[in-house]
């Protein structure tokens, strides 16, 4: 009989004691919240028969989640149309990748409570390659948040109080299978780059000699560049995609049309944007206070031309791309025009149909309201820029809005540290009273040993 009571006893004990160290490990950040990973391609990479499969899928979904890009109001950039929480993940992501030799695989802690209920990944990455073209390495990823715990060591001398901060960690991985960039290293990203910044310079130097100081001179010029030193190809390695394509290599496709365009403009601090449809890329513009089109890659069309066809002993007509440096196919058709320029054009129309997300119909972000009528010149109210020195070496200070972040996220903050205080608290009751339990246990125990 003493021997069962000790057993049962013995197992009481051990359980209560487990679950106190558990607590214990709990709060010194031991035991950690289940990861959760997200897994996706940026949007230009998918395969059209998986974006219409993927929307299709969806049809039935309510009839809110379709919201126009006009309901809501595009504000300077993408960054701006995220969350607090959203934003404080894409700040930690452009300091990583903001160098010239980026690692493909980190893991990044930010000191808040983010909560992954309150996060699309999706929007997220989309909002950062659309508004960060030099980041041209990032075609997909798979990317894991959890929360953890540390506690914080603040003794002023009097009696400490036990306090813990909430933390969360970021784990980034840019290598996936089936890339389009095979065997690629931070020391393959560096060479790049090399020639990327080289190239640039050489570009915004001819722009600086030639003195061009008014948007409309500056754009019209990147839009010239581009088309004189790039030839279209249908597809390619995986550099055609991205602006090395054009600036590099000399040979693209609309995504590094649009890409290069976006990004040389930047340096002046000329607000272009990317687009969007399900098989074409092109940019926006803003000049004068209203959103224009620009489709550089569309003004860059094949030309005919006849050769003789020994065969039939006569003329043939074809088409085909001018070589670097031949630009006698260079227009300005769709070069700061309205949505007008595709009135009786239902092509033109489908190939410049927006596009939101890649998988689903819902709308994760919102594009400017474009004019009607095309752009018209008027000197006397030209807007003057110049360059903006070094952007490529520092963060650029208008790739993002961070006050509304900072505001937000310092209310997060109290209220994450009110919450975590309000659990620990719990947890320290019930630690305490784990603890009286422990104490009787062992009391009684004691009691059973002498009256036996």
């Amino acid at each position: 009989m003493k021997i069962l009571i000790l057993v049962y006893f013995l197992i009481i004990h051990y359980a209560l004691l487990s679950n106190t160290q558990k607590e214990e490990a709990l709060f010194e950040g031991e035991i950690d919240e289940e990861e959760t990973i997200y897994t996706g391609k940026v949007i230009k990479y998918l395969n059209i028969t998986e974006i219409l499969q993927n929307h299709t899928e969806v049809e039935d979904e309510d009839e809110d989640i379709f919201i126009s890009a006009t309901q809501k109001k595009f504000k300077d950039n993408f960054y701006n149309q995220l969350n607090s929480s959203e934003k404080s993940i894409y700040d930690e992501l452009y300091i990583l990748c903001n160098r010239m030799d980026p690692e493909l695989s980190f893991s990044m802690t930010i000191n808040k409570y983010i909560d992954k209920n309150n996060v699309n990944i999706e929007r997220l990455m989309t909002c950062f390659v659309y508004d960060n073209p030099k980041f041209w390495w990032i075609e997909s990823y798979n990317i894991g948040i959890r929360n953890t715990f540390e506690k914080n060591e603040k003794n002023d001398g009097s009696d400490a109080k036990e306090e813990y901060d909430v933390l969360t960690i970021i784990t980034v991985n840019f290598i996936t299978k089936d890339t389009i960039f095979p065997d690629l290293t931070n020391e393959k990203i560096y060479e790049m780059n090399k020639e990327l910044y080289l190239e640039t310079d050489m570009l915004l130097y001819q722009i600086e000699l030639l003195n061009l100081h008014t948007k409309f001179e500056v754009l019209k010029y990147i839009h010239d560049y581009v088309i004189r030193n790039t030839v279209y190809v249908d597809d390619g390695e995986g550099y055609v995609h991205t602006l090395c394509g054009p600036l590099v290599q000399h040979k693209s496709i609309c995504s590094g049309y649009s890409e290069v365009f976006r990004h040389i403009a930047s340096y002046f601090g000329i607000n272009v944007i990317i687009a969007r449809s399900l098989t074409h890329e092109w940019n926006y513009a803003l000049v004068n206070d209203k959103w224009y089109i620009i489709d550089v890659t569309w003004d860059d069309p094949a030309v005919s031309k006849h050769i003789f066809n020994e065969t039939l002993q006569a003329e043939d007509k074809i088409l085909y791309r001018p070589e670097k440096g031949d630009y006698t196919n260079l227009s300005y058709d769709y070069f700061l025009v309205g949505t007008d320029v595709f009135e009786g054009d239902e092509q033109g129309k489908t190939d410049h149909d927006l596009i939101y997300s890649y998988f689903s119909l819902k709308n994760l972000v919102v594009y400017p309201e474009i004019e009607k009528y095309n752009f018209v010149r008027e000197e006397e109210i030209d807007e003057y820029v110049e360059r903006i020195p070094e952007v490529m070496d520092e963060e650029e200070s208008s790739h993002h809005n961070i006050t509304d972040s900072e505001l937000k996220d310092e209310e997060e903050k109290s209220a994450s540290r009110k919450r975590y205080d309000l659990y620990f608290l719990t947890l320290s009751i019930d630690s305490n009273i784990k603890s009286l339990l422990f104490v009787f246990m062992n009391i009684t125990l004691l009691l059973v040993f002498l009256i036996f």
